[in-house]
Parts: structure tokens; C-alpha cells; sequence
């Protein structure tokens, strides 16, 4: 990835990887033939790398080129060669990896997609979440164009999480300084908010079916027991 990358992800079995950045392409590299390719700092002269016969450094399996920047890169969990995208437009891509084809495109958004996950659950991997600018986080299905449901977050979403034990439960980080933990089955209020950081709310991730890490560009994390109440929790 030549230009500055924005996401990366692994596909489910962690064979492949795909980057993707302010350039308006996706790259996707075999992990195997990264680990294994000679590192920058063996280079030699002209860029070409010491031994192994002076082979330069691998390069990407599959390129697929975009219509805009992006932002955020997630893999199906049920189905290894597809791939979502989150770009600058507001726009969502489903892309199948192998056969180098976008599959369906998603007008998902007012504003920039910040972030997207799929859902891990095996019997609902074709669900996946996106959160925007517009203040919004969205559940789509790939079997569909529709928006299956809606969450007014009323500030700028900065990243989205499913939780992988409980897939009814998604974590939302905002640039109100707060983490929100939705039941996408009830999404009129969250089950919980989270106060503590100073700025923006800028990544979330589930540790355990009732803990939650965040990190802000206050440049600290925080562990959150959801387990807390309804508002206001204190970190672990």
C-alpha cells in the first residue's frame, strides 16, 4: 500500500489480508507470502531485496480499484472471498475477493462511512453494521439493498463493533466522547453509555460477552464492564 492506509482485515480463516487507504483501491495480499518475503530493511541497492536470488518484496494477489477514498475494510465471516468497504462518499461495497468483481453497492450514508463490521455469527454472517458522520449506524444484510434497521446516535459515529457472543449487542464509539452499547433488537435507546474520555471515541472492540475496550484520541484506552448499568460507567 503505497499511500497511507486507513483499514486493514484478515478474511475468516486468516490466509489473506486487504488494505485499503486514501487511494481508491483495495489490496489484497496472502499472508504467507508476506511473512515469509524478505523485510524492507534487507533491502539492497534499487530497492531490491538481499537473497533469494535479489526477488523483490511480494506484492498484492488481487487489486480492485474503487470510486472514492475509504475508510474501513471488513470480511465475511461466512463466506471467505467477500469483502466490505466503507468509503468517503457514504457508500458501503460488497466485493467478491476471488472472482475481482464488486457485487453490490449500498447508498448507505449522507456523509463518510467511518466504520463497518460483519456480523460473526454463523447464522447471520450476511448482517453487517455501518457507522457515518450523519450521526447514524446502520444494520444491512447482503442478501439485500434495503437498511433493515436504524440507530440516531445524534453525533458523529466514529467506529461500530458486533459483539461476537451475543450479535443482538453492537458497541458504537462517537465524537461526543462516549461509548454506547446498542440490542439491535430494541434500538430506540441503548442499553447502556459510557462517559469517561475526554475526545472522540475513535475504536471499540469486545474482549468478553459483558467487556468492552475503547480507545480516543484523548490517546487512552479504557475497559468497560457493560455489566455497569445503564449510564455513566466506570472502566475496569
Amino acid at each position: 500500500q503505497a499511500a497511507g492506509a486507513s483499514s486493514i482485515a484478515f478474511d475468516s480463516e486468516e490466509h489473506m489480508f486487504a488494505a485499503a487507504g486514501v487511494v481508491p483501491r483495495i489490496l489484497v495480499y496472502n499472508y504467507q507470502q508476506v511473512a515469509v518475503s524478505p523485510s524492507p530493511q534487507a533491502a539492497g541497492a534499487g530497492g531490491q531485496a538481499a537473497g533469494a536470488g535479489g526477488a523483490p518484496p511480494v506484492g498484492p494477489a488481487t487489486e480492485l480499484h474503487t470510486r472514492a477514498k475509504l475508510t474501513s475494510l471488513s470480511y465475511h465471516r461466512g463466506n471467505k472471498q467477500l469483502l466490505l468497504a466503507g468509503d468517503y462518499d457514504g457508500t458501503a461495497s460488497l466485493w467478491d475477493t476471488s472472482a475481482q468483481r464488486l457485487v453490490r453497492e449500498y447508498e448507505a450514508h449522507s456523509k463518510r462511512i467511518w466504520s463497518l463490521d460483519c456480523c460473526p455469527a454463523a447464522g447471520s454472517a450476511h448482517n453487517f453494521i455501518t457507522g457515518s458522520d450523519d450521526g447514524t449506524v446502520k444494520l444491512w444484510s447482503c442478501r439485500d439493498e434495503g437498511c433493515v434497521t436504524s440507530l440516531d446516535v445524534r453525533a458523529n459515529v466514529c467506529c461500530v463493533a458486533y459483539n461476537p457472543w451475543d450479535c443482538n449487542q453492537v458497541a458504537v464509539g462517537s465524537a461526543a466522547h462516549s461509548m454506547l452499547v446498542y440490542d439491535l433488537r430494541a434500538t430506540r435507546t441503548p442499553l447502556a453509555t459510557f462517559t469517561g474520555h475526554r475526545k472522540a471515541v475513535s475504536y471499540v472492540r469486545f474482549l468478553s460477552s459483558s467487556e468492552v475496550v475503547s480507545a480516543s484520541t484523548d490517546s487512552t484506552l479504557r475497559l468497560w464492564s457493560t455489566q455497569a448499568g445503564p449510564e455513566g460507567g466506570s472502566p475496569g
